[in-house]
Parts: structure tokens; sequence; C-alpha cells
């Protein structure tokens, strides 16, 4: 069984350049968002997820809009869902990666832009070398640490 890469959908795959506006999906995909996930597909469950399905008062049409508009533009998926599941990682453009110190994670949160309430430092697609490597070494050890730790 492949391990599972979550991949956000606003912001991280559509483009988002205008926000939320109407709630519509208007914009292109992010520049090299697809080449990424043709990249390790073979290797990894690539599940959508998004909170424009729990925010939504129909989950089912909107779930069918983000259908389509993967469908649009040839992006590959496994399943889409609006709910945090179990995955070796989350890409996200709203993320902060804790790893295991607070103060780090003020200081990045004492980056955030106030006008746009994002990260300022965000790697486009094309900046990403060896993604697929690290991801799968990271699976890998997770794998190992529950063996060992039984």
């Amino acid at each position: 069984m492949k391990p599972t890469l979550c991949i956000d959908f606003d912001g991280t795959l559509h483009k988002y350049s205008k926000g939320w506006k109407d709630g519509s999906i208007y914009d292109e995909p992010i520049e090299g968002s697809k080449e990424f996930i043709d990249s390790v597909k073979d290797d990894f469950n690539i599940v959508i997820f998004t909170a424009r399905m729990i925010n939504s008062n129909d989950p089912n049409h909107t779930k069918k809009e983000i259908i389509e508009w993967l469908d649009k533009y040839g992006i590959h998926y496994d399943d889409i869902t609006g709910y945090k599941i179990s995955a070796v990682a989350y890409i996200d453009d709203r993320a902060i990666e804790f790893k295991g110190n607070w103060d780090d994670i003020k200081s990045k949160v004492d980056e955030i832009d106030e006008s746009t309430k994002k990260e300022l430092k965000i790697l486009s697609w094309g900046e990403i070398n060896n993604v697929k490597n690290r991801l799968l070494e990271l699976y890998e050890k997770s794998k190992i640490s529950k063996y060992l730790l039984g």
C-alpha cells in the first residue's frame, strides 16, 4: 500500500490569486504543481484536501467542481477530502512545520504578513528539489519507528 500525500487545494494547487472572492474556482493551477504531482503519483496516494468542502452548504457539489477543475488541467488525484486524514505529509500554503521547538514557531508566526496572513517565504513548486525522495525517506523511517516501538 502506498503512503498518502495530502495537498491543499486553494493557494497550493489552485492559484487563488483573488482569495475567496465569491467561492468560485476561477484561477489556473500554480506553475509546477501538475508536474510535481505527476512525479510522485506512482509512489504516493494523492489526496487533495480543502476547507471548501466542510464550509460548503453542498459538499458534493463543491467536490464535483474541484474534480472538474482538476480534470480540466489534467491534475492527478486519488481522493478529495475536507478533513485531515492520516498522511506521511501535508503540503499547504498556510502551514508552519513544527519540529519540537515553540520558539521557532513564534519566530515564524512573527514573519506572517498581516495583509495576507500567509507566511512570507513560500517556495514555488519549481524550487522543491528531491521532495519525493525525502517524503519516501520519512515514510520509511515512520514505518521503522512503529516497528521498533511496537
